[in-house]
């Protein structure tokens, strides 16, 4: 049986692997943030902690040229990087199932800080595989069920954990998780990748790829991606410090309430927004379906702002809420896409971790400000500002042409075989 045959198992396998992906995610987000509310904590200090569970993510540029350089003959290339990954997954929360999170916060936290650090790591295989193995006709596509899969795993370990918390415990919790992750893990092994020698030397192997990805920025329309990626999509993660106490002690809703509506109800919507993203996407274009899906939430944010005297209603703050995690899931799924288009299929796996990366470099410091802003402005300021954040950065969109990319990596490729350049 061989997953990566058909679009199918293809779609199967980056959707169960982006999933696992989304639990621990989702967990982190939620049920540990309202978990340090409870314990007194305010935005700033809780920014603090998400930013530290966010920073492994950002080293994903410095892991990539290893998953690209490393190649195991028969074994494959990108199927021992994921199973290892998954297996450091699973075992950093068995780690986290032995403790005791109110007495060893320290301890907690590093292991949480390790388990993301290889999360990342096996994010950067999968994304590495999918630029591989999917042909460019169903990537948006693939994209959007890829980020469905994963808003819905952080439903699950959002919303849905954060309700069963009080049930089955921390160490449950965790227990739950791991054995998601390994039973995860049993899907690569059920893809047969394109055959290709072992690498010779692993340290040359890994200067190329450097060296190839560096040329591949170059580009007007790589090099302002990267700047792209720092800046958007902010909003989300601009508000992420704020959220818990901004339901909790402004809105007065109960922790089985947020739990519902920002980890289940939310996640579920940005869930079947990231899918229908992704195949909007294939059809307007990027570029174009990027500036429709920002306005379109940047307008979500500012109406969430100026309806302030109508947020004792929950009608309105649920409707407001879930039409943005809508809207947002069709802009994540487009992002993605957008990279995946401007990345070298030559050094995937590097260039594609490489805006993944600095979007979680994006994640890092819009945590930290989020949390910082909160304590000086108003919620209803804070909208405006996540409003702000993702309109300013579309000066650069008429920069980022995917189209110009790929016939740059087009010609080089060509020029590698031996081939001249098509005139």
């Amino acid at each position: 049986m061989d997953l990566s045959r058909t679009v199918r198992g293809r779609l199967i396998l980056f959707g169960v692997l982006y999933f696992v992906q989304g639990v621990p995610w989702g967990f982190i987000s939620l049920p540990l943030s309202l978990y340090l509310t409870a314990k007194g904590m305010g935005p700033d200090q809780i920014g603090k902690v998400l930013a530290l569970a966010y920073l492994p993510w950002s080293f994903k540029l410095l892991i990539a040229p290893l998953s690209d350089a490393l190649n195991l003959g028969r074994l494959g290339r990108r199927r021992p990087w994921i199973l290892g990954a998954e297996l450091g997954m699973g075992l950093t929360l068995l780690g986290l199932a032995a403790l005791d999170p109110q007495g060893s916060m320290s301890l907690f936290l590093s292991l949480i800080f390790l388990h993301n650090l290889f999360a990342a790591a096996q994010d950067v295989g999968v994304d590495a595989l999918a630029v591989d193995i999917l042909d460019e006709k169903e990537r948006g596509t693939a994209n959007g069920v890829m980020w469905s899969m994963k808003y819905a795993g952080v439903a699950v370990g959002g919303g849905g954990f954060a309700m069963i918390a009080s049930r089955v415990g921390w160490r449950g919790l965790f227990l739950i998780m791991a054995a998601m992750i390994f039973a995860a893990a049993l899907l690569p092994a059920l893809v047969r990748e394109p055959s290709r020698p072992p690498a010779d030397n692993v340290v040359v192997e890994t200067a190329r790829t450097l060296l190839t990805t560096a040329r591949s920025f170059a580009l007007r329309a790589t090099f302002f991606g990267l700047i792209l990626f720092v800046l958007a999509p902010a909003g989300s993660s601009l508000l992420g410090a704020m959220s818990s106490p901004f339901y909790r002690l402004r809105l007065g809703y109960s922790e089985e309430e947020i739990g519902k509506l920002s980890g289940l109800y939310a996640a579920a919507l940005s869930a079947a927004g990231a899918f229908a993203g992704g195949i909007l996407s294939d059809k307007l274009g990027r570029r174009r379906a990027v500036l429709l899906f920002t306005l379109v939430t940047a307008a979500l944010h500012v109406a969430f702002s100026v309806l302030e005297p109508q947020w004792g209603s929950r009608n309105v703050v649920y409707g407001l809420a879930l039409t943005t995690a809508f809207a947002d899931g069709m802009l994540q799924a487009t992002y993605l896409s957008l990279a995946m288009d401007l990345s070298n299929p030559a050094v995937g796996g590097t260039q594609f971790t490489a805006f993944m990366s600095l979007a979680n470099v994006r994640n890092t410091w819009t945590a930290w400000v989020g949390g910082q802003a909160a304590t000086r402005l108003a919620a209803p300021e804070m909208f405006m500002l996540a409003a702000a954040s993702l309109i300013a950065p579309l000066v650069l969109l008429p920069l980022v042409n995917p189209a110009e990319a790929k016939e740059a990596f087009r010609k080089k490729a060509k020029e590698k075989e031996g081939e001249a350049p098509p005139p």
